[in-house]
């Protein structure tokens, strides 16, 4: 399995290779805890991305109770918020984007398959990415 670094690294790489994608890394402190760790904009529109690896028992776990309220937050604000688990699973969250929107899709065609899940802010829940 990949660590959770090479896994934000093909995120942070696949997002800035979109012809209308931003990424960054957040580099956190003990201050800062809690934040997510990629911040993007895919055509105009800001994503928080928590990444997880599922080979370690805190990443099976999921994103903690202080990251959970904190992509909360920022999905009320109108961000789309994450947990992925690889880059498919935020190529997914990046088509759920664009359809919501009625934009076109460049990834509706991909077999993928994934575990990650994203904040319904109009059910004020988190969904299963089931793809």
């Amino acid at each position: 399995m990949a660590s959770e670094t090479s896994i934000q690294e093909n995120i942070l790489d696949y997002i800035n290779s979109l012809p209308y994608g931003r990424a960054e890394n957040v580099s956190g402190n003990a201050k800062q805890s809690g934040r997510a760790d990629i911040n993007a904009c895919v055509y105009g529109y800001t994503l928080k991305i928590e990444v997880k690896t599922a080979d370690t028992r805190y990443g099976r776990e999921g994103a903690t109770t202080k990251q959970r309220l904190y992509l909360e937050k920022w999905a009320r604000a109108g961000a789309f918020s994450c947990v992925a688990y690889s880059v498919e699973d935020v190529k997914y969250c990046i088509g759920l984007l664009l359809r919501k929107h009625s934009m076109f899709s460049t990834i509706s065609n991909l077999q993928l398959s994934g575990r990650g899940k994203w904040y319904d802010v109009q059910n004020k829940r988190w969904v299963d990415i089931s793809y």
